[in-house]
């Protein structure tokens, strides 16, 4: 899915991304987390990573 929204993501994010997407899983109810919530945390998790790096 990240693929497909245009992220790509090393193991740790990937995890990362995993462990979000179940959380807000649990807390909604529902299994299926909407493309624009993943892509806001994709976001996250890239642009975070992109800060380490400076």
């Amino acid at each position: 899915m990240a693929i497909r929204l245009g992220h790509t993501l090393d193991r740790e994010q990937t995890r990362a991304a995993m462990a979000r997407a179940k959380d807000r899983a649990y807390r909604t109810g529902r299994a299926v987390v909407e493309d624009g919530a993943f892509t806001d945390d994709l976001d996250g998790l890239t642009h975070h990573a992109g800060e380490d790096a400076q």
